[in-house]
């Protein structure tokens, strides 16, 4: 049981440090790329669904008046979530984002301190199954409704290994 709740731990800190501090990367991979449970935007295009190898998926869908709802399909047994976020500063500015019910009670926290920039992170004790809504983000000023891309998402079990 020591070394699941300190693996679980150490886990929880990585993501949580990883989602406060400024380490969201300021570059763009200019590559497609899916594999191991993340997905990379492709040259600028917007990626709004990335999909894992056992199914599951995460898209952000536009929920009106400039915000975007990221979901989450067909998840099994999703215990911490990291989900790298870009958007287009000249049509969208100020975000905020809150978290939704399918990882209700679990810890949560996001980055929006770099401008263009959104990382969230969850993490819980026991893994989550099923789709739903995973975190909410609006924005102070929008003039458009598709600006956002899904970056990157990494997955993890309550044993803390990658969900492919």
């Amino acid at each position: 049981m020591k070394i699941w709740v300190s693996r679980f731990l150490t886990h929880a800190v990585f993501l949580t440090v990883v989602a406060i501090s400024g380490g969201c990367g300021g570059g763009d991979s200019g590559n497609a790329l899916t594999a191991g449970g993340t997905a990379f935007r492709n040259g600028g295009a917007t990626t709004n669904t990335i999909t894992f190898a056992n199914g599951a998926s995460v898209n952000a869908t536009p929920s009106g008046n400039g915000g975007y709802v990221i979901n989450g399909n067909q998840l099994a047994g999703v215990a911490a979530l990291d989900i790298s976020i870009s958007y287009d500063t000249s049509l969208a500015s100020s975000p905020s984002v809150t978290q939704d019910t399918l990882f209700a009670g679990r810890a949560f926290v996001a980055n929006t301190a770099i401008p263009g920039k959104i990382r969230i992170a969850l993490v819980g004790t026991t893994g989550v199954s099923g789709s739903g809504p995973i975190a909410a983000i609006s924005f102070g000023t929008a003039s458009r409704t598709e600006f956002l891309s899904l970056d990157a998402v990494t997955m993890l079990d309550a044993s803390g290994h990658a969900i492919q």
